[in-house]
């Protein structure tokens, strides 16, 4: 299966932005996304590998693969915690359109992955308005460590009302 839709994504990545997505059963995604966290969980992960079967599902627009493969290019866990460090930098700008996507299409954990992408400085696109914008998305859907930390960011932006003296 890997073989053939590595040659479907290649033709579709040659191809004109009009071509139709690849084709994937549901069974055949979920045995790449799968594979891909077996090959991740081992001691020593081959993560272009993993790339690879996740770059597959996420092409044939599988929500949860679009997830998985942005915040494997921003090396970043669940938890916006950095992993795998000793396999190469983040690639922010590859991270970012996959999290989007996954976004976009009704994957809630990718909100906070852009958020912390955006405000990290390593990130040339950094974005402060932005990164509170999708932390406060994070935050509304329910995640307890979004709700914190964008409490923690209204805190520290608050204007303190001016205390005016009164005279009588």
């Amino acid at each position: 299966i890997l073989m053939e839709q590595e040659d479907s994504r290649r033709l579709h990545r040659d191809s004109s932005s009009h071509s139709s997505p690849l084709s994937l059963s549901d069974n055949e995604t979920e045995l790449l996304l799968r594979q891909s966290q077996i090959i991740l969980e081992r001691n020593t992960p081959d993560i272009p590998y993993a790339k690879r079967l996740l770059e597959v599902a996420a092409l044939s627009h599988n929500h949860e693969a679009q997830y998985r493969l942005g915040m494997l290019h921003a090396r970043i866990n669940h938890d916006c915690e950095r992993v795998f460090p000793r396999h190469g930098q983040a690639n922010y700008l590859a991270a970012v359109p996959w999290l989007n996507a996954a976004g976009k299409g009704g994957v809630a954990e990718a909100w906070p992955g852009l958020s912390m992408i955006y405000a990290t400085a390593e990130y040339f696109q950094r974005d402060l308005a932005l990164s509170r914008q999708y932390l406060n998305r994070s935050a509304e859907l329910g995640f307890a460590h979004a709700q914190f930390d964008y409490a923690q960011s209204l805190w520290r932006t608050r204007r303190d009302a001016p205390i005016r003296a009164h005279q009588s």
